[in-house]
């Protein structure tokens, strides 16, 4: 936090906005990590913490509204953490996003990078790259790819099979996992016809990401297979019409 306020603050009070997109998102997300994002704030509390650090609450306040960082009532009154996604196909706009993306270790491990990720639906044209935005920004990344593949993961003709789902670890923790697999049912009806399933293979040892899945609707088949890293548990999820 302290090189925020060194950049933006002079003597505790906001200087200016940064006019670039891309900073300005930056000094949003440092301060929305003052707010428990399970907590649902009355807009004196909100004014209370921004005011603690940043006198001008009141001009943070309305930004962190403005650009999605926090979610209001009808009357105001009210106020908690955004933590809603949505889902989007890859468009060129959002490449410098890609190249920002970070992954940790065990994600670069079990998951291709975006970039690669992109590469690969660009040689493959049953697989579409798939954006997770939050708050204006990339958090998350997925493919889905239909056609013969399917068949390896399911007996299901009308399926889509899931790769290289990630989250960006700089966004971690802002419940994106878990709001992009609410609206994975909504995506695919909207963009594919008559898909009643998504199916996924995880590594065997990879029981954070197990986790994630079975959180987010995904049920193990019991069906296995051998990938390049060893076996992989087969996960499905109904999608809802």
């Amino acid at each position: 936090m302290t090189n925020i306020k060194d950049r933006f603050f002079k003597d505790g009070k906001l200087v200016q906005i940064p006019k670039k997109e891309k900073v300005k998102l930056q000094l949003f997300d440092e301060l929305i990590k003052a707010f428990d994002r399970n907590h649902v704030y009355k807009e004196k509390e909100v004014n209370g913490i921004l005011k603690e650090t940043y006198p001008d609450y009141a001009v943070l306040r309305r930004y962190l509204v403005d650009y999605q960082y926090f979610q209001r009532t009808d009357d105001g009154s009210q106020y908690q953490v955004n933590t809603e996604v949505t889902l989007k196909f890859y468009d060129e706009s959002h490449y410098g996003d890609l190249e920002r993306y970070v992954l940790t270790e065990a994600h670069e491990y079990y998951s291709a990078a975006p970039l690669d990720a992109l590469k690969s639906c660009e040689k493959i044209d049953e697989r579409r790259l798939v954006l997770i935005i939050q708050r204006r920004q990339v958090a998350g990344v997925f493919i889905l790819q239909s056609g013969d593949i399917v068949q390896k993961y399911t007996s299901n003709f009308d399926a889509l099979v899931m790769f290289s789902y990630s989250v960006d670890s700089t966004k971690q923790g802002r419940g994106v996992a878990t709001s992009s697999f609410r609206e994975l049912d909504a995506f695919v009806n909207e963009h594919y016809d008559n898909v009643e399933e998504v199916a996924l293979g995880v590594n065997v040892k990879n029981k954070i990401a197990q986790h994630v899945y079975k959180k987010g609707g995904f049920t193990a088949t019991g069906d296995t297979f051998i990938g390049p890293l060893g076996r992989q548990i087969i996960m499905s999820k109904k999608i809802k019409a």
